[in-house]
């Protein structure tokens, strides 16, 4: 049998699809959930400058089996003083914009495949997130190829809701990726405080917090 070489995403990011052997995480209902504690990524060194007390992909230690580990309740009875995973954006300017998170999904030479982030979410929440992924060694913190959209494929945006937009610690889903291919890394890139808008538009700036995320697929 052949052995598929060329990858079935034809962007910079060079996706594999399930038929081509990226890993292709499955449960038998709601979302697989591929990230934990343990997960390497990488992120802009300004995510904490509002103050910040947990790390990003902090997960429920309780919940329900329905929730297939979801954190619904994820910080209940935490006495820190916020928090956060994620607490900037008070300057409306470059050094807090945007914000970059690249997550490392797997090694696996045909990438895997995600499509969902369930985020809880904090009343001043961030806006409009570009989702890309890539199946290059993006390099380290110390350049810029981790987060430069040139090596990557665009999965397209979510919407978080924005500034003042409540529901303090509520859980969002969101979906990315409609496509299903495979990648070694995603990239987050979180554009602003405003509501839902078309890709490329950037809305209003201002501070804005989130709570611990899971990345997963349905």
């Amino acid at each position: 049998m052949a052995i598929i070489t060329s990858p079935a995403d034809t962007g910079n990011g060079g996706g594999f699809s399930a038929a081509q052997g990226a890993i292709n995480p499955t449960i038998s209902g709601g979302t697989c959930i591929v990230t934990n504690m343990t997960t390497r990524f990488m992120i802009r060194d300004n995510f904490d400058s509002g103050g910040v007390d947990y790390h990003p992909n902090t997960h429920a230690t309780g919940a329900s089996a329905s929730s297939h580990g979801v954190g619904y309740n994820l910080f209940a009875g935490n006495t820190g003083s916020n928090n956060f995973s994620m607490h900037t954006g008070h300057t409306n300017n470059s050094s807090h914009w945007p914000m970059y998170c690249a997550i490392h999904l797997t090694d696996h030479f045909r990438g895997m495949i995600v499509n969902r982030c369930h985020w809880t979410k904090h009343s001043n929440a961030c806006g409009n997130v570009d989702w890309w992924g890539t199946m290059d060694n993006i390099g380290d913190h110390t350049g810029s190829s981790w987060y430069n959209t040139a090596n990557y494929t665009y999965l397209g945006r979510t919407n978080f809701g924005g500034s003042s937009s409540g529901g303090e610690r509520s859980v969002l889903t969101r979906n990315f990726n409609s496509s299903s291919f495979g990648y070694r890394w995603i990239l987050m890139i979180i554009q602003d405080t405003a509501g839902s808008l078309s890709y490329p538009s950037v809305g209003g700036r201002s501070g804005w917090a989130m709570y611990g995320m899971q990345i997963g697929k349905s």
